[in-house]
């Protein structure tokens, strides 16, 4: 009786599990796309009303910058294969990077991919002194000779901007763009023509505002120092204040569900990564990481460079990658990773034969069910086993309902006479919940699913399955019915059916509720996943019918 309430509870702990999942971690909140949408518009419009001549920059090669005019409105808008970037004379900043690959919703006239959430005026991607030893710095505005709209073709580009202060220390910030990935290479020259020596230490930040957490994986500014992934939820820098991390820097970045901005020393080197984060607008949170470089003592009449690449782009296993710098290291499926990370590889492998990742999902589902079949035969087996002796099993029940102790014994001589264990049928179990919730994971976070269509009205399976969006259900958000979810409860209720009842009544009807349940939390989990676990539920019908019609 103790082994039968010991599986109960562990499937009472799975469904707390996702309950607490989907009802107390809030879902991700990000402004609205249509405002990132306009204020890209607006000025991509600018810069081409201010170009006199659009022409493509020069692979890269020497592009002089003191002979340009000081304007310090100018905008200069770089196009690549992969994304469009706006750079502003003012502090030669990064205000504004979009991805071409891909959009902020599933409409095709939906604006790109804006990488960062920040309102006009503010910047992406900016350097600074940490002790402020150029106090001009901030407000300064540089030259370039470059046209204000440049394209990248076939071969990397560069975008140069300089300025000199007061004092006479000269900034030059170098910008190369690649044609073929999502890494811009950032160099800063520092050349002392000061008085005094410049001691300092050179810093680039990237900020964005940034929403709740997510159930799907971490979303906030992370890092990845002395080898080991550092994520640092932004509650707590709101809390708290500023956290650093200090030694070998291999890059720092923001990430939230699919993509990642992040810089990176060129070489990995003792440095350090600041996090911080402040109240915004709403429920969002202005955050920032800083990766600071190593101080240096600048010689007067001496030059000190450092070298960076930058990453803004989709989590995408073979992107991150090809961008070199250990950045694949930012896609983590926390400690299921280790399952995760296969599962991903086969579910890309299995698209190149057939180009639809449901289809993918569904071949994944049925692998997976072969891998565990002779698992999954035990405990089916344990199952139709104790549903023969559900009779008997009443009657002793009934016989000893007073008392509780012989009731037991009777349960347990039952067992050894019929040689019935309860707990064969416990270990599959247990063994095949790490792999779901790993597919949970991977399913939750792939970008590889994000607005990935699969048949009739599941169009997105990133996003939850909804079919006539116009009519308003209670309870389900976004509107509509979810076909695909309600499906999966049908298959659950008739796999219950299909599994001999607790003996006791109260687990009975806690089974009962389960379909219920489930169906109630995979509302608005993504159709991905509940593609998973109704295929899942199908196949184990399927295999549940084949052994108890063997063994009845």
């Amino acid at each position: 009786m103790e082994q039968v309430r010991f599986i109960a509870a562990i499937v009472l702990c799975f469904v707390l599990y996702l309950a607490w999942a989907y009802f107390f971690v809030p879902k991700p909140t990000v402004p609205p796309p249509g405002k990132t949408a306009t204020l890209e518009a607006k000025a991509t419009s600018a810069a081409i009303k201010a170009s006199s001549t659009a022409s493509a920059i020069t692979p890269t090669t020497a592009v002089a910058t003191s002979a340009a005019p000081v304007q310090p409105g100018r905008t200069f808008v770089v196009e690549a294969p992969l994304y469009t970037a706006r750079f502003s004379q003012a502090g030669g900043k990064l205000k504004e990077l979009t991805l071409k690959k891909f959009r902020e919703s599933i409409k095709t006239d939906s604006a790109y991919k804006a990488m960062t959430h920040l309102p006009e005026g503010e910047s992406i991607l900016n350097t600074k002194f940490e002790d402020g030893s150029v106090p001009e710095l901030s407000s300064a505005i540089f030259t370039s000779q470059a046209p204000d709209r440049l394209t990248v073709t076939d071969k990397p580009a560069a975008l140069v901007l300089s300025w000199v202060s007061p004092a006479g220390v000269a900034f030059e910030k170098r910008y190369t763009f690649h044609p073929e990935n999502y890494v811009i290479d950032l160099d800063v020259s520092v050349t002392n023509r000061s008085n005094v020596p410049v001691s300092d230490s050179l810093s680039v930040e990237i900020k964005s505002y940034m929403g709740q957490p997510s159930n799907y994986g971490f979303e906030g500014p992370l890092a990845l120092v002395k080898g080991a992934l550092e994520e640092v939820k932004a509650a707590k820098l709101m809390k708290n204040g500023p956290a650093t991390k200090t030694g070998s820097v291999f890059w720092s970045g923001l990430t939230d569900r699919y993509f990642l901005s992040a810089v990176a020393p060129t070489l990995a080197q003792e440095g350090s990564t600041v996090f911080s984060a402040e109240p915004g607008p709403g429920k969002l949170s202005l955050v920032s990481v800083r990766y600071v470089n190593p101080k240096a003592n600048i010689p007067v009449e001496a030059t000190r460079k450092y070298s960076h690449r930058i990453y803004m782009g989709p989590k995408s296993t073979d992107t991150l990658k090809a961008a070199g710098g250990k950045f694949h290291r930012a896609l983590s499926f926390g400690i299921w990773s280790f399952i995760a990370r296969p599962l991903l590889y086969l579910l890309d492998f299995t698209y190149r034969f057939i180009p639809n990742y449901g289809i993918a999902i569904m071949l994944i589902t049925l692998i997976i069910k072969l891998l565990f079949w002779p698992l999954s035969n035990k405990s089916y087996k344990s199952m139709a086993e104790m549903k023969k002796l559900t009779p008997l099993m009443q009657e002793i029940r009934e016989k000893y309902k007073d008392d509780k102790k012989r009731m037991n014994e009777e349960v347990f001589a039952l067992y050894r006479t019929y040689k019935v264990n309860p707990m064969s049928g416990c270990l599959p179990i247990l063994l095949q919940i790490p792999v779901f919730f790993a597919l949970w994971r991977m399913l939750s976070g792939a970008i590889e699913l994000r607005h990935a269509p699969f048949w009739g009205w599941v169009n997105d399976l990133s996003a939850p399955d909804r079919l006539m969006q116009s009519l308003n259900v209670p309870f389900v958000e976004p509107s509509g019915i979810p076909v695909l979810t309600l499906v999966m409860g049908v298959t659950m209720f008739l796999q219950q059916k299909m599994s001999p009842p607790p003996g006791d009544p109260m687990q009975a009807k806690m089974m009962m509720a389960l379909p219920i349940v489930f169906t109630f939390i995979f509302i608005n989990l993504p159709s991905g996943l509940v593609l998973y676990w109704l295929v899942n539920n199908v196949l184990s019908i399927g295999q549940q019918y084949y052994i108890q019609k063997k063994y009845s």
